[in-house]
Order: structure tokens, then C-alpha cells, then sequence
């Protein structure tokens, strides 16, 4: 495992490449991964030009709020959403006149999108915007209208947040009532515009309890529902230390 968080300057590239060099000569295998970790960091790097302020955002916000394109999530649960330039493509088209698209790397992972491609989509389509991986995510969420996501857990945020949340493929939250979800891209549109599911924290916790009860059936009820409550409040303390006045 090689850790991901590396802030994206030239002398961590210089570093990394350092490392592949040395596993090369060496003949170890290990060395694809740093290959793997220099292309992303010089797309990371390069991307910095690309980045719009948040604050110069005047349209509503439709957050997209990326999965590492290595997450099971991705690659088992909804693998015909691997390619996240057309991904960002349909949704784009997808857009009310007064809404803009905005897109935001998983910080785990800055680089994840190809800068040759990400340059031209942006060019193509003026309501998509790319925003700097290092924003606080709750200030994202503050400022957007609502949040798209694939199947991946910024909703319990998004909903404690009081945003409405519009999940791509499926999960865990399938029809349990707590997220618009959508199956076809036709019917985007009306559910950006009218998000007919909407944020509900007392559902979201019965769903939390239902999956806990599944998942551990000998737990009494005031077991779950104490771990359940804590990790809310976990949830909301983290927020609160952004906004104490939510």
C-alpha cells in the first residue's frame, strides 16, 4: 500500500520518481504503483490551472462528489460508471439553465482524472466547474443546492447537512427512501429540479438501525440504537467544528 495523501508539489513528484527508478533497477513489481502514483501527481499538478474558486460560483451548486476510481464501489457495484469524463459529460446535459456542476476529487486521490481530458470537457460545457480537492467538504456542501454522488457515503453528511442527495447506481441506501434515486438519465433533469426525496434524519438513522440489526441479529435494541446515536453525533460534532451554527 502506498499512502495517497501526498500534497502535489514537484519535489514530491521528484520523490516518487525516485522510488520507481530504485524498484526498477531492482526488478521489483512494486514499481507500477509509483509509476501509477507520478501520473497522477503531474495531472494533479498541471490541474491547478484548471480550478475555479468556489466563491465565484453564482449558479446553484450540483456537488459531485467523486469516489476513488479504485474503490470496490466502483469497480464491483457500478463498473459502467468507471469512466468519470463521460460520466460528468451526461450529467452536464443533463443540467437546468441555472445550475452548475461541481466537480470535486476524492482528496485521497488528486490527479484521478485524466488534465488532458478534464481540459476539454471544461471548455465544452461552461456549467461544469473543477474545484480544488482541498475544500472543506462540509463548506461544499454548505454552498451547494444539492449533491450528486455514486453510491459512496458523503450522504449521511449531505443529509445531516440538510441537502438533498441524487445517488447514481445502487447501494446500500437502495429503496429505503433517503436519497432521489436515479436509474435513467432521462429522468435527472425533473429530479435536480424537484428532488422529490427530501433530507430526513429520522429516516436515515431507521435505516442505519435496520442495517446494524442485519448485520449483528443477536444486539438488543438499546445496543444498536446507542451505536447508532454515537455515530451521528460523531457525524454532527465534525460538522459543527465547520459550522456551529448548523
Amino acid at each position: 500500500f502506498i499512502s495517497r495523501r501526498y500534497p502535489n508539489s514537484l519535489f514530491t513528484i521528484f520523490t516518487e520518481f525516485s522510488k520507481y527508478i530504485y524498484l526498477k533497477l531492482n526488478f521489483d513489481k512494486k514499481n507500477k504503483y509509483y509509476k501509477k502514483r507520478i501520473k497522477n501527481l503531474i495531472h494533479s499538478f498541471k490541474g491547478k490551472s484548471l480550478y475555479t474558486k468556489l466563491k465565484d460560483i453564482e449558479n446553484n451548486i450540483l456537488l459531485f462528489a467523486l469516489n476513488i476510481p479504485t474503490d470496490s464501489q466502483i469497480l464491483v457495484r457500478t463498473s459502467y460508471y468507471n469512466d468519470f469524463i463521460a460520466l460528468i459529460s451526461i450529467v452536464a446535459n443533463c443540467l437546468p439553465e441555472n445550475y452548475t456542476l461541481v466537480i470535486r476529487e476524492h482528496p485521497a486521490y488528486p490527479g484521478m482524472l485524466n488534465r488532458k481530458d478534464l481540459s476539454i470537457l471544461l471548455k465544452k460545457y461552461k456549467n461544469v466547474k473543477f474545484v480544488s480537492e482541498k475544500y472543506s467538504f462540509f463548506e461544499m456542501i454548505n454552498r451547494s443546492k444539492s449533491v450528486l454522488i455514486i453510491n459512496n457515503t458523503s450522504y449521511f453528511e449531505s443529509i445531516l447537512m440538510g441537502k438533498p442527495v441524487i445517488a447514481l447506481g445502487k447501494g446500500l441506501f437502495s429503496g429505503q427512501n433517503i436519497l432521489n434515486e436515479v436509474n435513467s438519465f432521462d429522468k435527472l433533469y425533473d429530479t435536480i429540479v424537484n428532488p422529490k426525496v427530501k433530507p430526513d434524519k429520522s429516516r436515515l438513522i431507521k435505516m442505519l438501525v435496520k442495517l446494524y440489526k442485519e448485520t449483528f441479529p443477536n444486539y438488543v435494541d438499546e445496543v444498536v440504537k446507542s451505536k447508532i446515536d454515537y455515530t451521528i453525533e460523531g457525524i454532527l460534532l465534525k460538522i459543527k467544528m465547520h459550522y456551529p451554527n448548523l
